[in-house]
């Protein structure tokens, strides 16, 4: 009974860093265009990559399912591979959707790289979460599966 209720308790703690994400990159966002920041309103994928737009939601679509598939099933959970790195893709690929969905774009007023670039709260939470995740592949540190 005590690691059901642990077990619950981790979960509440995981949706919550989950929603607090979201609220940050989507507060930040509305401050920064408060405060006439450039900005730029990406209709496209990453790096401004055009693609058809049947095509576009047909792939977020499947990443969001995915993603959904992923949270509901949690194997994040059954390996040592800290979740927060999976909690900061899955909010940061979520509010950037909701931006999509709700402004028709996303966001990016964050420059990179000599301002060639232009990002959101959103990537950066995507980039640490993958960086987190590809370290111990790309270092050859093993995962382990705990039981």
């Amino acid at each position: 009974m005590f690691f059901a209720l642990y077990k619950r308790k981790k979960e509440f703690g995981f949706t919550l860093l989950f929603v607090l994400l979201i609220f940050i990159d989507q507060f930040s966002k509305k401050y920064f265009l408060s405060k006439n920041i450039i900005f730029f309103c990406n209709k496209n994928i990453s790096l401004d990559v055009y693609v058809y737009p049947a095509i576009f939601w047909l792939i977020w679509l499947f990443l969001i399912a995915s993603l959904a598939y992923v949270w509901y099933k949690k194997p994040f959970l059954k390996t040592k591979l800290n979740p927060i790195y999976w909690i900061a893709i899955f909010s940061g690929a979520f509010s950037n959707s909701l931006d999509r969905l709700f402004i028709g774009c996303v966001r990016d007023f964050i420059p990179f790289v000599f301002s060639l670039f232009l990002f959101n709260m959103a990537d950066v939470l995507i980039s640490l979460g993958v960086l987190g995740i590809l370290y111990p592949i790309i270092s050859n540190k093993k995962i382990s599966r705990s039981t």
